[in-house]
């Protein structure tokens, strides 16, 4: 891991009511925290207290030491979290405080903090990346045409790390989309349809929504695309994962198949843009693209 002499930072979001901008401050980790009003920050530690920055590099023989992980929020009412992991874009088993789990919810009060040891057991010597996400309002389902509700619902919190290694990596990119020149000015999105794009609230088990990617730069862009059932990962058409590569100045329509359920539930597809390549330097490679959260109703309900 990068060492940092000086100063250590905490990463710090502004969330806006009506919106999901987020305004990112950095607050030196050697100081009290004390938050304003409407902020949310959260970070990983070593085992030694010092933050690893977003972004930053964690080596093969790190992983498997024991770390730290904060989350503090100063909001006007408490809020419900879950915490998931993901080595190489697949979930993964994570210990909080030794106790094993898949996910880990947790609610703080309006003045807040989560801080607990963390520990993951990775074995795999070619991994690539670790990713930690937390969840928003996990127990919450969005009420038909919501639409405040789910835009905000879209808003994921992510740490995400390269694993240092030399292994060579080859990605098996989905071929089955159409391609069109970029006119759509969204990155990730998932609609019922090309030609109305609007945010889904709930939808029928079993049904076909599009996922609309966006690329308006002049170079490649890549996605590693995963799906959440109750924010357990869900299979794919080809896997837990696919990875899409987005032509410059295009936009791709894929077909995705929302699966059978035997109960109501909560649905959410995660893009993690530039897979495989995350950088200190490049602030989108930490971050993640959620589609609003979809309330999956079985074909049983009114």
């Amino acid at each position: 891991m990068k060492s940092i002499s000086k100063k250590k930072y905490f990463i710090l979001f502004f969330l806006l009511i009506l919106i999901v901008s987020i305004t990112i401050k950095l607050i030196p980790n050697n100081k009290t925290l004390s938050m304003q009003s409407g902020f949310v920050g959260f970070g990983l530690f070593d085992d030694s207290g010092s933050i690893i920055d977003n972004g930053d590099t964690i080596y093969l023989e790190e992983l498997n030491k024991s770390f730290h992980i904060k989350l503090s929020q100063n909001l006007e009412k408490s809020r419900e979290y879950s915490m998931i992991v993901f080595l190489d874009y697949e979930q993964i088993e994570f210990a909080i405080e030794d106790d094993y789990t898949k996910k880990y919810n947790f609610v703080l009060s309006d003045n807040d903090t989560l801080s607990k040891d963390i520990k993951f057991d990775i074995n795999n010597k070619e991994a690539g990346e670790l990713s930690i996400l937390f969840i928003k309002k996990p127990s919450d389902r969005i009420k038909k045409n919501d639409f405040s509700s789910a835009m905000k619902s879209q808003n994921i919190y992510s740490l995400r790390y390269p694993i240092g290694n030399t292994s060579d990596r080859t990605i098996h990119f989905e071929k089955d989309f159409k391609q069109f020149k970029s006119e759509v000015k969204v990155d990730f999105f998932i609609s019922k349809s090309y030609n109305d794009l609007k945010l889904i609230t709930e939808i029928k088990e079993n049904s076909e929504v599009k996922g609309i990617f966006s690329n308006e730069t002049n170079n490649p862009l890549n996605y590693a695309l995963i799906a959440l059932n109750d924010w357990n990962q869900m299979e794919l058409t080809n896997g837990k994962v696919s990875y899409y590569e987005i032509p410059p100045n295009t936009s791709i329509i894929a077909d995705l198949k929302l699966p059978k359920s035997d109960s109501d539930s909560n649905i959410q597809y995660i893009a993690f843009p530039y897979p495989y390549n995350v950088s200190y330097d490049n602030i989108k490679s930490t971050q993640v693209i959620g589609s609003s959260k979809i309330h999956l109703k079985t074909s049983s309900d009114n």
